[in-house]
Formats: structure tokens, sequence, C-alpha cells
């Protein structure tokens, strides 16, 4: 399996790829005219930027910006609380005990 794309939603293209240039010293491979996509040279895997106002109106099941001064909802307290609602997903070795109660 390879993976081709990683688009990530930005407020201001221009902004996301001079970031990208800046930072990790990445060349823009592609930016759309209207200036709402824009795409990376990052070898194998293409690094895509598609602005909010675009994602808008292209994303099937809809699409809100992330606010980041509101924290995601938690669905679960802890690994106990997710198995007590039905998973029987069990914590791997090498992260210890994940029964944080």
């Amino acid at each position: 399996m390879k993976l081709g794309y990683t688009i990530i939603y930005v407020p201001n293209i221009v902004e996301a790829v001079r970031f990208y240039e800046d930072a990790f010293s990445l060349e823009r491979q592609f930016v759309h005219p209207g200036g709402d996509y824009a795409e990376m040279a990052t070898g194998g895997t293409l690094l895509g930027f598609c602005s909010h106002e675009l994602a808008k109106s292209v994303v099937p099941c809809g699409f809100a910006p992330i606010d980041p001064d509101t924290p995601p909802p938690r669905r679960f307290r802890n690994i106990a609380d997710y198995r007590r609602r039905g998973s029987s997903v069990q914590p791997r070795s090498e992260f210890g005990s994940e029964t944080n109660s």
C-alpha cells in the first residue's frame, strides 16, 4: 500500500505554503490560480492544502473548520469507560497498562 495524498484544510493557502517552505524547506509544486488549493513537492506523497472556503463546497459530508480554542468532545473518559460501552479493544503491551480509572 502507498499513501498518495494528504490534504490539510487551512484558512489561508498563502500562509500555509510559506510556512511549509520556511519550516521544512519544501517547494511548491502547484498553486491553483484561484488561490484555494496548493500542493507541495514532498517526494512520494502529495501534500495538498485546501482552503476552508473551497472545502465547504467540495467535501461531500460537509465541512466545518476546527476552532483551536475549543477542545474536541471526549467520548470516553478512559479505556475502562470505552470497554464498558462495548469495545473489546485490548491495550497493546508497548503502551503498558491503559486502564486509567
